[in-house]
């Protein structure tokens, strides 16, 4: 083509232009060039019996597209070979090959398929590494992630879908942590025992998910710095609040509303949060039937408030309080029967803590506490007329140190008092003129524990962590109480205790000890040993755990 170019060149300039013009044209048609036209290639997707399949994938030379809802998809392609998938739910898959020279129809049934569901992995934090023995930690972000009632995360409904932990019964916040009964589980708000954490019989617990952060569970290997519990310790924590900027949030569930404010007190260096909750069930009883439910009804309310500051890098101050409280309230006065009821129960709980980092090795952490569960009921039958209030108070001091010698060792110690008051159901009746006063007094107990234990690893796989918590409980006067004689009936006389008198002293030591051997392939090998002891119990008439259970101490008897 060379020499013919050439000679036509020589002959005349202009006809090596048309030639060369020709020839170029020739290729360019060769391949699919200047005088190719697009294609247009309609595709019609269908199932057996001619059965339209919409939104099935079509893959054209790994450009991917759908069909209508007509099963049918049109595009414009220009002349050439091209590799087609077609694709779609609960049916199989179908690739093939076509050259487009011209105007196209492509029709495709797909064969359908069963769909099997194929593997399900369920997966978990799990705690290999760790010496503590049955311990799981639960955040807000995975609680909201899980099944609530009437719209309300509850922890304590939370843990009970956990391994071990069973439910009082239908919606019931009485907790059976394998086997150990309500009153054996240590309920802790950031560290304050709680000995009614329910609402509404036992429906709800007072643990508002507002203002809660985290909730960790230990169903065995109880360490040593908690104890007076047998069974289970389960520990809620509050959140701290922003300390950069003011946020508010809440929200309206099906029988209540909440709403939280947090924000900085001195920006950077102290914060607080405060959240609040309350049932409207009564209010909107009263607007809807306001002559049928008159003054009857029941709500329940909670405040939770933190506040922390920040003294230095070394010092921090510490402050958590809660209230809660429901109202019960009956009236018939129909056919001239006068019976009322109204019940008011709840909880009280405030703590302050100093928290100090001594040294990059030493730390240490001591609160003064303030707890308290109060019921009071009163309740008219006609010319009857009963007053009852039961209750129990505390008063805490405590304090806990770690010491971190090297990544080999680590030591931990503490000293714990708490100065019970036992108000164990005292009541008046009146009948017509005749008033009956309650001869039960209050009952007075100390309860004293220390601690020491320490985490030692004795070889890269062998871990051991040690301790013994010893503790003392003596219930003290003064109070009075009924003799009784060897046949278990009353003699008639009572002795009384001055205060401060020992009725009834008890001390005994607690070890605990546990092992973990790491094993290959993330997995570990744990064994415990823990003695326990309980000197608070609860005195219930049912299986559930209801306002009127009376928390009673140890004493001579019990």
């Amino acid at each position: 083509m060379h020499l013919i170019c050439h000679l036509l060149f020589k002959e005349n300039k202009r006809s090596l232009y048309r030639t060369a013009a020709l020839l170029l044209a020739c290729l360019f048609s060769h391949f699919g060039g200047l005088h190719a036209q697009p294609a247009n290639v309609s595709i019609q997707v269908t199932g057996p019996g001619n059965e339209k399949i919409a939104g099935a994938s079509i893959s054209i030379n790994e450009q991917r597209k759908k069909t209508d809802d007509n099963g049918f998809l049109q595009v414009s392609l220009d002349q050439g070979r091209y590799t087609i998938q077609i694709s779609a739910v609960n049916y199989f898959s179908f690739n093939f090959s076509v050259n487009v020279n011209a105007d196209t129809l492509l029709l495709a049934e797909l064969k359908p398929r069963e769909s099997f569901l194929g593997n399900v992995t369920v997966t978990s934090s799990r705690n290999v590494s760790s010496n503590q023995m049955s311990i799981q930690s639960l955040n807000m972000e995975q609680m909201r992630k899980l099944p609530v009632v009437l719209g309300e995360i509850d922890p304590l409904k939370t843990i009970t879908l956990l391994p071990g932990i069973k439910n009082g019964g239908e919606a019931g916040s009485g907790l059976y942590v394998r086997g150990g009964g309500p009153d054996q589980n240590l309920v802790l708000l950031d560290g304050i025992p709680v000995y009614n954490p329910n609402h509404l019989f036992g429906f709800f617990s007072i643990f508002n998910g507002e203002a809660i952060d985290k909730i960790e569970v230990i169903k065995g290997g109880m360490p040593a710095n908690f104890g007076g519990r047998l069974s289970s310790v389960i520990n809620v924590s509050s959140r701290n609040g922003n300390k950069d900027s003011l946020k508010g949030s809440g929200g309206i569930g099906l029988i209540s509303s909440r709403f939280s404010l947090e924000g900085p007190i001195i920006k950077g260096k102290s914060s607080f949060m405060l959240s609040a909750r309350r049932t409207y069930i009564d209010q909107v009883a009263r607007v809807v039937a306001k002559s049928e439910i008159g003054n009857n009804g029941y709500f329940f309310y909670d405040v939770n408030a933190r506040a922390d500051y920040s003294i230095n890098d070394n010092n921090q101050l510490l402050f958590t309080f809660y209230k809660g409280d429901d109202d019960f309230k009956f009236a018939d006065t129909d056919n001239g029967r006068n019976t009322n009821f109204n019940t008011l129960w709840g909880n009280t709980l405030a703590g302050l803590f100093w928290k100090q980092k001594i040294s990059n090795r030493l730390q240490q952490q001591t609160g003064l506490i303030y707890n308290k569960f109060a019921l009071n009921n009163q309740s008219t039958f006609s010319a009857l007329s009963f007053a009852f209030a039961s209750g129990l108070e505390d008063l805490q001091v405590k304090t806990d140190w770690q010491f971190s010698s090297n990544k080999w060792l680590k030591l931990q110690g503490g000293l714990q008092y708490i100065k019970h008051r036992f108000s164990p159901g005292a009541g008046d009746v009146t009948a017509g003129a005749q008033q009956y006063i309650s001869d039960i007094k209050n009952q007075y107990a100390h309860e004293a524990a220390g601690y020491v234990t320490t985490d030692v690893k004795v070889t890269p796989a062998l871990e051991m962590t040690a301790g013994i918590r010893y503790s003392y409980f003596n219930q003290v006067g003064p109070t009075s109480r009924i003799i009784y004689g060897a046949d278990g009936e009353p003699t008639g006389q009572t002795e009384s205790f001055k205060r401060g008198e020992s009725i009834a002293a008890y001390h005994y030591p607690e070890p605990r000890i546990s092992f973990l051997y790491k094993l290959p392939a993330q997995a570990s090998i744990k064994a415990s040993y823990t003695r326990t002891t309980q000197f608070l119990h609860l005195a219930t008439t049912s299986g559930a755990t209801f306002p009127s259970d009376l928390w009673v101490p140890s004493g001579e008897k019990i």
